[in-house]
């Protein structure tokens, strides 16, 4: 699987922008065309739905984006 889910990269795009991505220390991969899963800060299950959101220490400021309920897999959201 190598696109990925447009739904879930979406909601990662507005997150990058709404946290201020560009400012993060760390961005592997982030809004390339890699598979979501190989971002930096997810995680995905077996059926390759994101259920973690991880981006502890990596700078983030902002707000998040209210399309992250929306992710039927996510299961674990941790930024500080």
């Amino acid at each position: 699987r190598d696109s990925g889910d447009l739904w879930t990269r979406y909601i990662m795009a507005v997150s990058y922008v709404q946290m201020n991505g560009t400012q993060w220390d760390l961005q592997n991969n982030w809004l390339s065309s890699t598979n979501e899963c190989a971002w930096l800060g997810l995680q995905c299950n077996m059926r390759f739905q994101t259920n973690s959101f991880a981006l502890d220490t990596n700078n983030v400021h902002g707000s998040l984006p209210t399309q992250l309920y929306k992710m039927n897999g996510l299961r674990t959201l941790s930024i500080t």
